[in-house]
């Protein structure tokens, strides 16, 4: 595929770890948010031809449903994003559900909105079909992953799409910001406060990225759920990491899907190397 003239210096795309954050003592949400970038003069649906970045992160706590698609629904406005990456489960299917509202309360007034709605829902008439579940019967996996309709369970979903992530983790496709407190005063002076700590949570996105692994069992060979499965463990908490990885994967998405937005509206791409307006 030969995309022609890029109309966009920058394409943007979020993955959501959509973990209930209802109480203090219960799992975490978070949103994480990668930025390609052409690497070559004219790039095509090769990975090698773009620079992938992640640029921002958010923790979510206690956040219900119509919160969470508030949030998402301005970072889509500031960021103007290609393709979400969500999980099913956690959560993911309510938020799904107020995605669809035309009226969103961002930044604590209730907006009209262009809703966001499943790339696959043939119903959904004015909405912007940038949406993916992760779940084995979403098309977008489908067509990313061909032996997904061969698997017996969600558990081998998670394996696929942990192991293309640490893949390119490996092989340095995907860059990481430095961490937050190898930043001088000089460099942080003027960034506001949301910036400030996407900076702080992109240092935890990179050090949960690092702790995940498979697990193996006693006599060092892989250990494996019933459907031949890979276990995975990590030293702590790893929702960024999940959220990270939801990104990657709708960037891949992206890549190999012929009707992307490749003709989207221009990016500024001068916002704070890519950071929202509001930081």
């Amino acid at each position: 595929m030969n995309l022609g003239l890029i109309r966009r210096l920058a394409y943007f795309f979020l993955g959501v770890d959509s973990a209930p954050a209802q109480q203090s003592r219960s799992d975490r949400g978070a949103l994480v948010i990668g930025r390609a970038t052409p690497a070559v003069a004219e790039p095509a649906e090769n990975e090698s031809d773009w620079k992938f970045d992640l640029v921002w992160a958010r923790m979510a706590r206690s956040m219900s449903a119509r919160q969470y698609s508030g949030l998402i629904h301005a970072k889509e406005r500031d960021f103007g994003l290609a393709k979400i990456v969500m999980d099913h489960g956690g959560g993911g299917q309510w938020i799904e559900r107020e995605l669809r509202v035309p009226r969103q309360i961002i930044d604590g007034i209730e907006q009209d909105v262009t809703p966001i709605t499943r790339a696959d829902d043939v119903e959904a008439a004015v909405s912007k079909h940038i949406l993916h579940l992760l779940y084995r019967g979403d098309e977008g996996l489908k067509k990313m992953f061909p032996d997904l309709k061969n698997a017996q369970g969600d558990d081998v979903l998670k394996t696929i799409i942990n192991m293309a992530f640490r893949n390119a983790i490996e092989k340095a496709q995907i860059g990481f910001m430095p961490p937050h407190h190898e930043r001088t005063a000089e460099q942080l002076a003027g960034w506001p406060e949301e910036k400030q700590w996407a900076s702080k949570l992109l240092t935890v996105v990179g050090k949960q990225c690092q702790s995940v692994s498979v697990a193996t069992k006693e006599d060092g060979s892989w250990a494996t759920t019933r459907h031949g499965a890979y276990v995975f463990v990590s030293q702590g908490k790893d929702d960024f990491h999940d959220a990270a990885r939801n990104a990657y994967i709708a960037f891949r998405m992206w890549l190999i899907d012929q009707e992307a937005g490749w003709d989207m509206a221009d990016a500024d791409a001068g916002l704070c190397g890519g950071w929202a307006k509001k930081g």
